[in-house]
């Protein structure tokens, strides 16, 4: 296989692969079944086509070298995919069917960040931390064998580690980025930590009993909704890309999806179904500036 087959079939790999994950990630389907796309395409992903990029890459320079590189880096990342895709699957199924029972009501998982951004009561936030605790562990049981059985796979690519893999592919030496970035946490330690017990203060938490559900609930900052509205968002979005030169009404390949459904997954994403003729922008309101935040962020992705 050339370069230019990989290509041809990477393109329609990645319009199959995509459009999976869109209709899993949006609620609309429990599976994921990324397996099936993954064997439907296992002639791109083998170790030949990995050794074919590694020699061009060596032989090629300048903007060829880059173009080369980015397609290794895809290579081994779907390389990898194919091997696990059946451990993600199970796990993304899992975490969209799982379910946890808060005052009698069974709520799914994925709605729960929604209701804690949303809950006042310490008590509750922390009752709520308690109740998702086992799901929370039980995926990242997941994780854990994802990561595993990935360092497994790269070590057999002839790549030390993650770091040593993607210091060659995407050219930053983290070690030296590591050695500039120190220097800004240690200096900046203690104001954060000053600013973040200040704010603790303020909605009464002791420090030693924060929780993540006290910070997702900070965050929400309720007190700025009325410059933040639902009913606001769409059209803040459209002025604001129609004064970058954007026409989002005339840019019929972008497609929005603002609907609250329960097993949606809570955070914001853009996917890239077909390039450019089908892009997806995504998000699941809860309310306040995020949901801003959120939607102009993505929004960047789509316009690119």
């Amino acid at each position: 296989m050339n370069r230019i087959e990989i290509i041809e079939k990477i393109k329609k790999f990645n319009e199959e692969i995509h459009r999976e994950n869109y209709q899993h990630l949006i609620g609309l389907k429990d599976e994921l079944n990324e397996t099936k796309i993954y064997e439907k395409y296992k002639d791109i992903f083998t170790k030949e086509n990995i050794k074919f990029l590694q020699k061009l890459l060596e032989e090629s320079s300048g903007i060829d070298k880059r173009k080369n590189n980015y397609l290794l880096s895809y290579l081994i990342s779907n390389y990898v995919g194919l091997k696990i895709s059946k451990i993600s699957d199970e796990a993304a199924m899992y975490e969209a069917r799982a379910t946890v029972k808060i005052d009698g009501k069974e709520i799914p998982f994925r709605g729960l960040r929604k209701i804690v951004a949303e809950e006042p009561s310490k008590e509750k936030r922390d009752r709520i931390y308690e109740i998702e605790r086992p799901v929370k562990q039980k995926l990242l049981q997941y994780s854990i064998k994802l990561l595993k059985e990935d360092l497994k796979i790269i070590s057999q690519l002839g790549y030390k580690d993650y770091i040593k893999m993607n210091q060659s592919l995407k050219e930053v030496d983290y070690q030296r980025l590591m050695e500039t970035l120190k220097p800004f946490l240690i200096d900046t330690d203690y104001e954060y930590t000053k600013l973040v017990n200040k704010l603790l203060k303020k909605y009464n938490i002791e420090p030693s009993k924060a929780t993540n559900n006290d910070f997702v609930y900070m965050a929400r900052s309720p007190q700025f909704d009325e410059f933040f509205t639902k009913e606001k968002l769409v059209e803040t979005l459209k002025k604001t890309l129609l004064g970058l030169g954007f026409n989002l009404d005339k840019q019929k390949n972008i497609e929005l999806d603002i609907e609250d459904r329960e097993k949606k997954v809570p955070r914001a994403f853009m996917m890239h179904i077909k390039i450019p003729e089908e892009i997806k922008l995504v998000i699941k309101p809860h309310g306040g500036h995020d949901d801003y935040n959120s939607m102009l962020h993505e929004a960047g992705h789509c316009e690119h």
